[in-house]
């Protein structure tokens, strides 16, 4: 939402704020809990999950939300919502299904190959998404 309001310090300030705890989570899971793999996504998930609540929080607070429950938006919230799902879901298998194949066709090296050119085009995506998002709010003004 600050990203639309053009308040892009508060914006930046969450967004390097949420990577910084991705990270963060994801390490200390990792080194210090002797995690394998699900170190990694308890990281994510636990990241999601205290961003969802300080973002609800941030939410009932600039008083852009309120607690009250209607029926009818329920139910149309579940009628857009739903059929998301299959979409995000996915969108995570096609996100990782190159790397389970590329290591079971070709093994370990071509993945390491592959993973350091995915790694080089998610920096040039990162700088367009930049740019697409600071651009965004004033093509819409």
């Amino acid at each position: 939402m600050w990203h639309i309001q053009q308040k892009p310090k508060k914006f930046t300030t969450y967004q390097v704020t949420r990577t910084l705890l991705n990270f963060g989570l994801s390490v200390f899971l990792l080194l210090f809990l002797w995690m394998d793999w699900r170190g990694r996504i308890g990281g994510v998930v636990l990241t999601e999950a205290l961003s969802a609540i300080a973002c609800f929080y941030l939410l009932v607070r600039e008083e852009k939300i309120r607690m009250i429950f209607n029926k009818d938006y329920f139910f149309d919230i579940l009628k857009f919502g739903l059929p998301l799902y299959p979409h995000s879901l996915s969108m995570l298998v096609i996100t990782g299904a190159d790397k389970i194949l590329i290591n079971h066709m070709e093994g370990l090296s071509s993945l390491g190959t592959y993973n350091v050119a995915y790694s080089v085009a998610n920096i040039i995506l990162f700088i367009a998404a930049s740019v697409d998002f600071s651009v965004t709010p004033w093509i819409y003004q």
